[in-house]
């Protein structure tokens, strides 16, 4: 059944395919509206992108249920609890002017997603809760009953491009674009967990633990990619993109630790562990994308509408350290990096008008 899905759908697209291209290439090269300098004749042109985008983005695991405490000589048995960032809306401006030197035109873009989440377990007598997200050195040694992690994020960047359209093979289209991006990262975490005596306020210990903190980044620096269309017909295109960045900046974190114990009256604080200390770092991206694209004149103005698909990922992306170990001389030794994986993919839909 699923085969034959697949093989109508594949036949159904070729067919739409076969009469598209039966129009032929007969669309005037000097009014086309291409992604990057939309117009060879100097006009100004402003277009939105509605995003969908999923963000991707490493170590995001809060907490570990085990089917029992972990002690010596006692074999456990869970999984990690992550904090899972579903497609979120975003909003993606660009505008600018063609054919300002030789061809080459000028133009800009801005791109805002952002997104909070959270995710909660809760054990029972035969499952505990280990935070990972809290330094190990300042951990109830038997675990936690209830365990809670917060994540949010804010992406920005700003680009600003020299782009040029070349024209060949009738059908297809190329434009190499260059020029500078700025890129913003904003990142906040927050995680608590609780012994069962802390939740009901009943006998024993109560254990509480919690952390807070947040890894920030803004670099600037070189981008360059090249987009190729192919036309069917003079309304419809498809197109492909590919590019990119190297920015260097700044990363600034900070983690704050807080456990307490009602019997043993212990209570221990860690704030600022990273001192929130400006570090230089470079941090390189790419950016993949492709769809269709219709385009026409309304009114005496060309306008564009687009659907399309996109892949994005920054390396070396702030994150906060991890601590594990006990109270003592291993206290600051971390056991992950300060740097990760920050990607996104997803739909775009896209709208634009010449003046």
């Amino acid at each position: 059944m699923y085969r034959k899905l697949v093989a109508s759908i594949f036949v159904a697209c070729v067919g739409a395919v076969s009469q598209l291209t039966a129009f032929g290439c007969d669309f005037d090269p000097y009014s086309e509206f291409i992604v990057c300098a939309r117009s060879c004749r100097g006009e100004a042109f402003v277009n939105t992108d509605f995003l969908a985008w999923k963000a991707c983005i490493d170590d995001l695991d809060y907490a570990v249920l085990t089917n029992t405490a972990v002690a010596a000589g006692a074999t456990a048995s869970g999984g990690s609890k992550f904090i899972d960032h579903g497609y979120q809306p975003g909003l993606r401006i660009s505008g600018g002017v063609g054919d300002l030197w030789c061809g080459w035109g000028l133009t800009a873009s801005y791109t805002y997603i952002s997104d909070d989440q959270n995710d909660s377990v809760t054990g029972s007598e035969d499952a505990t809760v280990h935070p990972t997200w809290v330094h190990g050195g300042l951990l109830a040694g038997d675990g936690y009953i209830y365990g809670s992690g917060q994540h949010k994020f804010r992406y920005q960047s700003f680009d600003l491009l020299w782009c040029r359209e070349w024209d060949f093979w009738e059908c297809y289209s190329l434009v190499p674009f260059f020029g500078v991006e700025y890129l913003s990262i904003d990142r906040n975490y927050s995680a608590s967990f609780r012994n069962q005596a802390s939740i009901t306020g009943g006998q024993g210990s109560h254990s509480v633990a919690s952390m807070s903190g947040h890894a920030d980044y803004r670099g600037f620096g070189f981008k360059a990619g090249t987009e190729c269309s192919y036309f069917f017909g003079s309304c419809l295109e498809f197109y492909g993109t590919a590019s990119g960045t190297l920015t260097a900046g700044t990363r600034r974190r900070d983690t704050a630790y807080s456990t307490s114990d009602s019997v043993t009256e212990a209570v221990y604080t860690l704030n600022s562990l990273d001192g929130n200390v400006a570090e230089c770092v470079c941090v390189p991206g790419w950016h993949l994308g492709g769809g269709f694209r219709y385009r026409n004149q309304w009114c005496g103005h060309e306008y564009m509408a687009s659907i399309g698909y996109e892949f994005i990922q920054w390396l070396h992306a702030p994150q906060i350290k991890r601590y594990a170990g006990s109270v003592g001389p291993g206290m600051m030794v971390p056991t992950t990096s300060g740097h990760g994986s920050l990607a996104f993919h997803g739909v775009n839909l896209g709208f634009g008008v010449v003046f």
